[in-house]
């Protein structure tokens, strides 16, 4: 399947408990090689396991982007 627009952002989130920080890019990435190799790689390492569900305790505080 063909990649038509690919962005890639960081979320920073340090172990210090502090809340997490979002880096947004500004521009779309170009095509290039390493962006198919990223995606299939990708893709190859999702469908090689189970799938599982799961879900956070709202008391807990362990949410995952605080």
């Amino acid at each position: 399947m063909p990649i038509k627009h690919a962005i890639v952002h960081l979320i920073e989130k340090k172990p210090d408990g502090t809340p997490a920080m979002l880096h947004a890019r500004d521009a779309e990435l170009g095509d290039s090689q390493a962006i198919e190799n990223l995606l299939a790689d990708l893709n190859e390492s999702y469908n090689a396991k189970n799938k599982a569900w799961g879900f956070f305790q709202g008391e807990s505080g362990a949410y995952p982007f605080s």
